[in-house]
């Protein structure tokens, strides 16, 4: 009975410290969506397709959730679920933890309080640090497609575990099907699977005896045992291909990426090695071995060592321990320096979360067997009865005395310090979990998508950069709109960023447009279509109203409308954008955002930041303008200190030079050439139009970029020959015949320049460049006629 409540007692303590985990998550995690999560949000929401063909599992959960109860419920929900499944792994942390303690600290004098001084006082604090590392509570700040997948690890490795110590059948099978479910959501948990297969292989080798006497009396079981493992494995990855297939349909994940179903099974193969080989780097697998996976395997060796009952810890066992708890603790604590997982730069040497948790476990374990031997060492060991053992003559005892009092003076020193080591160890790892900064950080990031929203409301498109877009079609459906975010840096020809910008357009014009590309869109619309401007917002792309010379567009807080806002609209956007500033500059006096470890809010931190400083510095314009001296100085300056403040705007920039690179080797030559003419920038377009000419010499637009080009560098016969093509296909083009009108009036032939001019000027009367190119021929002829006559 005794023993019984016991039991009872110990597991309403774990149960109560699982509570308090995500009591504390509740208290300090954030309230809306993590940019990490908005993408696969708003793919559960219907607003967006999945980005891949993985981590869909979690889709299941989530897609009906916003279908049943509306988006807001279910962020509700899906941020109450991450809470409560940290608490979850609390408690299946300290199970991990308890099986996997080794025998040799159950053995002898300490059996009967091991529960009360290990489990209650090392185990707990064990818990604590790893369910508070950094990779762990940033995993389940919502629950994610990642707290998923570190739930099922958790379950697969309890199952796992627990048979190795009772042989029980069903838990084995039942490891195995939830790692070949993992498998299949990820192939992090392909690499977990070979990993618990290769452990089995190592056990049943060093069992070998055991394995051969069974062997005798059942002669298949082992055998049998095998092919259940199998099929586990199999209904496992089938149970997950099956989930997953089925929610990358559902979310127009087929569409999205143009693929029929044999483009899917041909192409989810590539992507799950390319997936598996940007998980972690070779530095990074070097790494999680030495600094997680090597001190578990060595101390696991060392322990029967350093509890032997007939000696003391040796000095070299002791610090092998305390060096390798050190080096664990500094993984868990907030040291960020040494978080091997962030070298080097950049993406960090392991990157995917799974990995990062497993390694933070290790290192937890590595602590709590390190904390557990010293505490054995001061308070349980019987350093009387040891030495009484080793110093049997009689005439060592007067010294055996002195030196055991000395040691006894040393032991209560050291145990008074060891009272205060909780209190060290939760204070390095706990506080530094509120995160008050990223939540703060998060915030202006929130608000600054649904001050978007705010400012577009009646509008239909908002073009930008790509880097909230997300965030704000998410924003827009919490609000009960329908805005779509349109990237400016999307490949035009990209299927998915295609399907993201025509999705349920019906009208066939702009959906041509569309299909070109979100610039060409907004280039049309801006240029010929003043009918849509009230249909759409701007964030990027000013310079298609400054190089026509039209009126820029009214700017308001974080975006600029054709059309103009509502009375009294862009005095409230202008002042929730200088409120959002100064929010946003406060953080950079009280912190440092640009430093923080979570890249994706970091990022989209930052791109807010930028927004924020380019619509001032329009706005700054505009006030100039208007002669508002007062206000355009103002602005200036704000968006001056938002820039100064900005220490990744380099990066920006280079990032969207990189995506204007890439969307420029992923268009076709065709598509290329259009977008050069379209700018007139004829270096660009001659780069294609020498691919177009190589396939269709009489191409004009081709010919007519070329010519241009050599027209700029003053090579008018070269440009000549080339214009006079495009006459093949063009005889009556006005641009053509007036650029030919030139070439010839530049080579000193205003004679043979007249006829193209003339043709021009009937083709286009009204034209006043046509019309100047003319007065300068017959200037030229004049010119010529009286140089003869003298």
């Amino acid at each position: 009975m005794a023993d019984g409540w016991q039991k009872l007692r110990d597991r309403l303590y774990v149960l109560l410290l699982g509570a308090a985990i995500a009591a504390l998550a509740w208290i300090w995690q954030y309230d809306t969506p993590p940019p990490d999560l908005m993408d696969d949000l708003a793919a559960a929401a219907g607003l967006r397709p999945p980005a891949g063909p993985f981590s869909l599992l979690w889709q299941v959960v989530a897609a009906p959730l916003c279908r049943t109860f509306g988006l807001a419920a279910a962020e509700t929900v899906l941020r109450i679920l991450g809470h409560v499944s940290l608490g979850i792994l609390a408690v299946l942390s300290v199970a991990l933890f308890r099986m996997m303690l080794p025998v040799s600290l159950y053995r002898g004098e300490h059996v009967a309080s091991w529960w009360r001084v290990v489990v209650r006082f090392v185990l707990f604090q064990g818990v604590v640090i790893f369910c508070c590392s950094e990779p762990v509570w940033d995993a389940f700040r919502w629950f994610s497609p990642l707290s998923l997948q570190i739930l099922l690890t958790a379950v697969a490795a309890a199952l796992l575990i627990a048979h190795m110590k009772t042989d029980g059948r069903a838990k084995l099978l039942g490891a195995l099907f939830a790692l070949g479910l993992l498998s299949a959501d990820t192939p992090v948990g392909a690499v977990l699977l070979a990993a618990a297969v290769i452990v089995l292989r190592v056990r049943r080798f060093m069992r070998k005896d055991m394995f051969v006497a069974v062997m005798g009396r059942v002669p298949f079981s082992v055998t049998l045992m095998a092919w259940c493992g199998t099929f586990a494995i199999s209904f496992g990855a089938l149970a997950g291909a099956a989930l997953e297939v089925g929610a990358f349909k559902h979310l127009d994940g087929l569409a999205a990426f143009g693929w029929s179903w044999g483009d899917y099974a041909f192409e989810m193969p590539i992507i799950y090695i390319k997936k598996l080989l940007s998980t972690c780097s070779l530095f990074g697998v070097a790494m999680f071995v030495i600094l997680a996976v090597f001190p578990v395997v060595v101390e696991l060796q060392l322990i029967n060592r350093a509890t032997d009952e007939e000696r003391h810890l040796a000095y070299i066992h002791g610090m092998m321990f305390f060096v390798f708890g050190i080096v664990a603790f500094s993984q868990l604590a907030s040291a960020r320096a040494f978080w091997f997982w962030t070298w080097p730069s950049g993406g960090g040497c392991v990157r995917d979360g799974v990995l990062k948790c497993i390694a933070m476990y290790l290192c937890a374990l590595s602590f709590v067997w390190a904390l557990a031997v010293f505490m054995i060492e001061l308070y349980m060991r019987n350093f009387r009865r040891i030495k009484a053992l080793e110093c049997q003559d009689p005439c060592d005892a007067d010294g055996v005395a002195e030196a055991f009092a000395l040691a006894q003076k040393m032991q209560r020193v050291v145990r008074a310090l060891f009272f205060i080591e909780p209190l060290v160890v939760i204070g390095c790892v706990l506080p530094f979990r509120s995160q008050s900064l990223e939540r703060a950080m998060l915030g202006v990031v929130a608000d600054a998508a649904q001050e978007t929203v705010e400012e577009c409301r009646g509008a239909e498109y908002v073009f930008t950069d790509g880097g909230l877009d997300a965030a704000v079609e998410l924003a827009s459906a919490r609000s009960g709109q329908r805005l779509r975010a349109l990237s400016m840096m999307g490949g035009a020809a990209a299927p998915r960023e295609m399907y993201l910008r025509t999705r349920g357009v019906t009208n066939a014009e702009d959906r041509a447009l569309l299909e070109s590309g979100a610039a060409d869109a907004l280039r049309t619309w801006v240029r010929s279509r003043p009918d849509k401007a009230g249909t759409y917002a701007v964030q990027i792309g000013f310079e298609l109203w400054r190089r026509d010379g039209k009126p820029m567009p009214e700017c308001s807080g974080l975006v600029a409308r054709s059309a103009g806002f509502a009375p009294g609209e862009v005095e409230r956007g202008v002042a929730k954008g200088r409120e959002l500033a100064r929010r946003l500059l406060a953080l950079y006096d009280s912190g440092n955002p640009d430093g923080i470890i979570d890249s994706s809010l970091r990022d989209a931190f930052l791109f807010a930041q930028w927004r924020l400083a380019v619509i001032a510095r329009h706005r700054a314009n505009a006030y100039d303008e208007r002669r508002s001296m007062a206000l355009a100085m103002a602005d200036t300056r704000l968006a001056d200190a938002l820039d100064r403040k900005n220490g990744a705007i380099d990066r920006i920039r280079a990032t969207m030079a990189w995506a204007s690179r890439r969307k420029l080797e992923r268009m076709t030559p065709q598509e290329g050439l259009k977008l050069g003419l379209s700018r007139a920038n004829f270096a660009l377009a001659r780069v294609f139009a020498l691919r177009v000419l190589d396939i269709s010499p009489d191409d004009p637009a081709a010919n007519f970029a070329l010519g241009m080009d050599f027209f700029v560098q003053k090579q008018y016969a070269r440009a000549q020959a080339y214009l006079e093509r495009c006459l093949k296909r063009r005889p009556d083009d006005p641009a053509v015949l007036n650029n030919l009108a030139q070439c010839r009036l530049r080579q000193d032939d205003p004679d043979g320049a007249l006829p193209y001019a003339e043709r021009a000027l009937e083709t286009l009367p009204d034209s006043p460049e046509i019309k100047r190119t003319l007065e300068r021929i017959k200037s030229a002829i004049d010119a010529k006629r009286k140089h003869a006559d003298k």
